[in-house]
């Protein structure tokens, strides 16, 4: 190996840095949802491609389990490995006794401790905000659900979009293995990704009536 090469390691996105220091891997970003909204999930995965592709992240759901598993024990262990938590929320995410006893518990317990962040995605039209997830930032913004609007895809373009945003305003807030306060930060970065309209009225401007 060259001197010059010996200077050069591996960052979070996956390009060089100098100085020969090797970084942590991409965050694990693991994705809850019901399994009746197994296409939706898939649309998700899809959108996270062009992030994995510059290694900018690693995302887990439950399909990706082994044959003759441990399937609880691993769910768990993937959870507790995660950075960020992605949250396919609908009637039948609320409901699952699976999610909301075992997923959501170890998920919140690691967001208030600060070793992972929670971002909920809104899919369809429930009661999400009387649950403790009316204290989190929903994407798409004003947590208008993605299924719902009259052209789908700029919704997900604009799930991805932010949740682009976040990684970036978080890689700037150093290692994500000594990530600090993420609930403030996640709010800091989506603050800043609004129109400024929106950061003067705190988010509270009611959106128009069948539009996109």
């Amino acid at each position: 190996m060259s001197e010059a090469q010996h200077r050069v390691g591996i960052n979070l996105t996956g390009t060089q840095t100098s100085g020969g220091e090797h970084s942590m891997p991409p965050p694990l970003v693991f994705i809850s949802y019901a399994h009746s909204d197994e296409k939706h999930k898939e649309q998700m995965v899809k959108q996270l491609s062009v992030l994995r592709a510059e290694n900018l992240i690693d995302d887990w759901n439950d399909r990706k389990l082994e044959p003759g598993c441990d399937w609880d024990k691993e769910i768990r262990q993937r959870i507790y490995s995660a950075r960020i938590v992605l949250l396919l929320v609908s009637v039948d995410f609320l409901s699952s006794g699976y999610i909301q006893g075992v997923e959501m518990k170890i998920a919140r317990d690691r967001h208030r401790s600060g070793a992972a962040l929670i971002v909920p995605v809104i899919l369809e039209s429930c009661y999400w905000k009387r649950t403790w997830l009316k204290d989190l930032l929903a994407l798409p913004k004003d947590g208008r659900p993605v299924l719902e609007r009259s052209y789908r895809a700029r919704g997900w373009l604009e799930v991805i979009q932010s949740f682009d945003g976040l990684l970036s305003g978080l890689r700037g807030r150093g290692d994500p293995a000594r990530w600090r306060d993420v609930e403030t930060g996640f709010r800091d970065v989506a603050e800043s990704m609004r129109p400024s309209d929106l950061r003067r009225n705190k988010g509270h401007k009611r959106p128009t009536p069948n539009s996109d």
